[in-house]
C-alpha cells in the first residue's frame, strides 16, 4: 500500500510470505523539487542460493534522482545489504533514457566492498551493466547484461578475482486489468 502524508512525500509498504519465509519493503519518497526525488527504501527478502540454502537478505537503499529531461533521468544511491554472512556498502550510479513511447535503454555501475561477518574476508566488488526495454499497451519485454568483478580475500589473505556475467530477461503481458502473465528467464 501507500501512504501520502504530503503532496511532496510519500510511504509504501508491503509484506508478503511464502515456502520460503515472510518478506518486506518499506519505503519513503520526498519530492525534493519538481525534477528531484529523494528516496530511503528498506526490503527484506527470502531466497534460495545455488547451494540450496535459505538466505534472509536485507536491502538498504537510499538516493537521489534526478530527471534531466522527460525522456532521461540519473540517479546515485548508497546501498547497504545484509545477506545471510555477507555485508557491506556499495555505491550505484545510473542513466535511464526513454527514446520514444515504446522503447527505453538504461545503464549502471556499481562499486564497494562486502564482509564475510564469519571470516572477516573483503570482496571487493565493480560491476557494470546495460539495459534495453520495450513496451506496448498490454506486452513489456526487459532485458540486461551485468557485467561483475569480484576480488575476494580468502582465509589466507591470499586474493581471489571472479568475473560474472548475468543474462536478465522479464517478460510481462496484461490478459484483463485483473491479470497478468509473468515470465523470467535469468543466467550467470
Amino acid at each position: 500500500g501507500s501512504y501520502r502524508p504530503t503532496k511532496r512525500f510519500r510511504i509504501d509498504a508491503e509484506a508478503s510470505d511464502g515456502d520460503l519465509g515472510p518478506g518486506g519493503r518499506l519505503g519513503t519518497n520526498f519530492l525534493y523539487s519538481d525534477r528531484t526525488n529523494l528516496y530511503l527504501n528498506y526490503a527484506l527478502e527470502n531466497e534460495r542460493t545455488d547451494n540450496g540454502h535459505r538466505v534472509n537478505a536485507g536491502n538498504l537503499v537510499s538516493g537521489v534522482k534526478r530527471r534531466l529531461s522527460d525522456s532521461s533521468s540519473v540517479y546515485l544511491e548508497e546501498r547497504y545489504q545484509d545477506r545471510g554472512s555477507l555485508t557491506g556498502l556499495t555505491h550505484a550510479t545510473g542513466i535511464n533514457l526513454v527514446e520514444d513511447e515504446h522503447w527505453n535503454l538504461g545503464a549502471n555501475a556499481q562499486l564497494g566492498t562486502l564482509r564475510d561477518s564469519q571470516t572477516g574476508a573483503e570482496t571487493d566488488r565493480k560491476a557494470a551493466g546495460f539495459r534495453v526495454g520495450y513496451g506496448a499497451d498490454t506486452m513489456q519485454l526487459s532485458s540486461s547484461i551485468e557485467y561483475r568483478r569480484d576480488d575476494a580475500e580468502q582465509l589466507d589473505t591470499t586474493h581471489t578475482e571472479r568475473t560474472v556475467w548475468l543474462f536478465r530477461n522479464t517478460f510481462k503481458f496484461q490478459l484483463t486489468p485483473d491479470w497478468r502473465v509473468l515470465g523470467m528467464l535469468n543466467h550467470s
